[in-house]
């Protein structure tokens, strides 16, 4: 794997812990967010933030990814069970 997709691959499995965690331990009425809603992770980004050049790209690898594992029927299912 190059190392972008080897960065995509962490970051898929750290968000799907999160998720994982987040909807086994939180509160029911927090259940919709990973974060507290005045922690950094849910403030709103300047108008004047720019995006990382190599965020597409990097993006497109956790697509292509979660769509692997969606295929091999691994990872996390939503509420839904998808």
């Amino acid at each position: 794997m190059t190392s972008v997709i080897r960065l995509a691959h962490k970051a898929a499995v750290i968000v799907a812990a999160l998720l994982g965690a987040a909807g086994a331990t939180a509160p029911p009425a927090a259940a919709g967010r990973l974060f507290a809603p005045q922690s950094i992770w849910n403030q709103p980004l300047s108008a004047h933030t720019r995006v990382d050049r190599s965020s597409r790209m990097l993006v497109s690898a956790l697509v292509r990814e979660v769509k692997r594992e969606q295929q091999l029927k691994r990872g996390t299912v939503d509420r839904h069970g998808r």
